[in-house]
């Protein structure tokens, strides 16, 4: 009996997140899956008297048990935890110049707590990561990325869904930089263009196999790598008037077939994220739904209703923004115009779904009512395409620290490169040259 207490007690020891300080010994009696025999009132004794606690061997201290590991600090953790909620709403408000020095702070006082060989601190490099790269920091953010990647590998291994987080936020930074940073060379956009298209398949790999296929994370993954594999196809062919490309390579038969291995990623993201719904809906906001609608068998045409998830709605995005990339590669206009008509629907749906389940002042509302824009301007519809990108100017306010801070504008026209960085110089610019 003695020896199974102190097992007992060195199992909970081993879990010390799991047991209140205050609460030690009545969690490990109530974990145990057998019942201490019922005592009958005459032999019921103080626990200071029980022979069975008061008995030890020869040569045992009878001190107090002290476990080597240490007990969590429960108000700490829930400062931390506090201080990172307000990190996240700073977010959702694109108050991103606040954002990185409360993440900053939190980054601090994080390995101050847990050391610098922590899961949690890895995921507090990535807030910080995160915050850079909306600044246009790509430096800093990239050096934040790779600092959780170590970490993650330390602590969990290179094989858990943790560090293919850090590889997705490292792969979306690359493929970002190479579209807003005027900065680079040809050479170093073609370098991190393949890294970016590397690191995403690697962490879609780690996450369909740690999370499952239907997981949004695994969703995110794969969509990003099929519009890295756009992108980087795009770069063999050359803008040859508005809005309209060229394919400059003679080998027109395996780009189509890349074209096609790209759109297969991001339609079969997109059905995934529709068959699996998680995370908030609109259709969870509507009393009057019905049952879910058919997995997995709407067509591109009838599916848009069923984009009701920001998981999808995500996923929705960068399929649109491929679609009409892919149209101005056509030579044929009724296809062209078929295409944009697709991506319009989903830019629609899109919206719908964003500006439902998401604050007004949101940056991913904001990043889809730009890709809104330069898709009717591409259908020739200027009118509306100048009233959305009105809107935008008048509703948006980017941070005066972030101005000095953001990326390159040269680059606006750049297709799949529709991102929330995007909006924030354009505005901006705008306001700077406003009167």
């Amino acid at each position: 009996m003695r020896r199974f207490a102190r097992k007992l007690l060195d199992a909970c020891a081993l879990n010390p997140s799991r047991v209140p300080a205050s609460n030690h010994g009545l969690r490990c009696f109530a974990s145990s899956s057998r019942k201490a025999p019922a005592m009958r009132p005459s032999q019921k004794q103080p626990l200071s008297q029980d022979p069975r606690i008061q008995a030890r061997p020869a040569g045992e201290s009878s001190e107090k048990f002290e476990s080597k590991f240490p007990f969590p600090d429960k108000e700490k953790e829930m400062e931390l935890s506090k201080l990172q909620v307000h990190v996240n709403d700073l977010y959702k408000h694109g108050n991103y110049v606040k954002a990185l020095s409360e993440a900053q702070h939190l980054l601090t006082e994080t390995r101050n707590h847990f050391g610098d060989s922590h899961p949690v601190t890895a995921a507090a490099y990535n807030n910080v990561g995160l915050f850079h790269k909306q600044l246009g920091q790509f430096d800093k953010a990239r050096f934040a990325y790779q600092a959780a990647m170590k970490v993650y590998q330390q602590t969990v291994g290179s094989d858990h869904h943790s560090y293919a987080s850090a590889l997705h936020n490292l792969g979306t930074l690359n493929r970002s930089q190479t579209h807003l940073d005027a900065t680079l060379k040809a050479t170093d956009r073609l370098t991190l263009m393949d890294e970016s298209a590397r690191v995403l398949e690697q962490a879609y790999l780690i996450r369909r196999d740690e999370l499952g296929e239907q997981h949004p994370h695994t969703v995110a993954s794969r969509s990003s790598w099929g519009a890295t594999l756009a992108a980087q196809l795009l770069q063999s062919y050359k803008q040859v008037g508005s809005g309209q490309y060229v394919n400059t390579s003679s080998r027109s038969a395996p780009a189509q077939l890349a074209w096609e291995v790209c759109e297969e990623h991001l339609q079969q993201a997109l059905a995934t994220a529709i068959a699996n719904p998680r995370g908030p809906s609109i259709a969870k906001r509507s009393k009057a739904k019905g049952k879910q609608q058919q997995k997995n068998k709407q067509s591109l045409a009838t599916r848009g209703s069923a984009i009701e998830t920001l998981s999808a709605a995500s996923a929705a995005q960068n399929l649109a923004v491929f679609i009409k990339t892919r149209a101005t590669t056509e030579s044929d206009d009724a296809m062209k115009q078929s295409r944009l008509e697709e991506a319009h629907k989903l830019y629609t749906d899109c919206l719908r779904v964003r500006t439902q389940l998401l604050p007004k002042d949101h940056p991913d509302v904001y990043a889809t009512m730009y890709s809104m824009a330069e898709l009717l301007q591409a259908k020739g519809d200027e009118e509306a395409a100048n009233a959305i990108r009105q809107e935008i100017l008048d509703t948006y306010d980017p941070p005066a620290a972030a101005e000095e801070a953001g990326a390159s504008t040269e680059n606006l026209s750049t297709a799949l490169s529709d991102d929330f960085q995007q909006v924030h110089d354009v505005v901006a610019k705008e306001k700077q040259q406003a009167p």
